[in-house]
């Protein structure tokens, strides 16, 4: 197994792990977020992470640690101990995973995050061959860098894809339009059905950027209302995810409609 190298954060400590709620946004009277967050009251997005290599899962932390939109919500070195963690029901924003873990494959978390809707998945990973690359796209990862990225890009990549963005290392975004270019093309008509009043309502928050938890807030509904709402959406745009859905609204001119 090949060792990374990466860039040296200094002046880091070891990464405070927050509990609690998610994507809690409390900023002093000022709108300080940093200050607030020494308050011990800001914690911004909430990222776990996936590695057995503690100097890089300390590299990683560091990383988060310094940037006051960001806060960790755990770290563990294990396959089986990443599972338990999303089974609680208090899933984190970002999960950073590697590849190869002592008790199987990044790969596993991948799957069972991807239906997760409102959790992005960025790998951090040596391998840059094809089948690693299209093998954790195709399973829903949002994102693959390698682990010699500097801090600086591994800190955007994270906020693009809290953003709604995919980021890729050109070795991985090399193999993914190769991919696509032997790939036959296949248009999607327009949708069978419209979207009822309260689905054309909730596409435009999903649009928005909104959580299962915010929209049921706005609306006045459930969680578990929004959600079999939000199912009915993707059945009628064949779409399997936020961002496919939100994209093809937009083609079928859902959107337009709704504003």
């Amino acid at each position: 197994r090949p060792t990374p190298t990466f860039p040296q954060l200094t002046g880091v400590t070891p990464p405070r792990v927050f509990g609690g709620g998610r994507r809690e946004r409390f900023r002093d009277r000022w709108g300080n977020a940093r200050f607030a967050r020494k308050l011990g009251h800001y914690m911004g997005y909430r990222v776990g992470i996936l590695e057995d290599n503690p100097d890089f899962a300390t590299y990683l932390g560091g990383i988060i640690e310094l940037d006051p939109d960001l806060s960790l919500a755990f770290h563990v070195e294990r396959v089986a101990d990443s599972l338990e963690r999303l089974k609680t029901g208090d899933a984190p924003d970002l999960l950073l995973v590697d590849m190869q873990l002592p008790d199987g494959s990044g790969l596993e978390l991948v799957t069972a995050a991807a239906r997760l809707p409102d959790t992005k998945i960025l790998i951090l990973t040596v391998l840059a061959d094809r089948a690693s690359v299209l093998g954790a796209l195709e399973l829903g990862a949002h994102g693959y860098l390698l682990k010699d990225a500097p801090p600086k890009q591994i800190r955007q990549a994270i906020h693009a894809l809290l953003s709604g963005d995919v980021v890729l290392a050109k070795e991985a975004a090399h193999h993914a339009v190769s991919a696509l270019r032997r790939a036959p093309i296949a248009a999607k008509g327009a949708p069978s059905e419209e979207p009822s009043a309260r689905e054309s309502e909730i596409i435009r928050l999903l649009a928005k950027g909104l959580t299962y938890t915010e929209i049921a807030s706005v609306l006045s509904l459930s969680v578990h209302t929004v959600g079999d709402y939000i199912k009915s959406i993707y059945k009628k745009l064949g779409a399997s995810s936020r961002s496919e859905a939100v994209f093809e609204a937009r083609a079928a001119g859902w959107l337009r409609m709704i504003d």
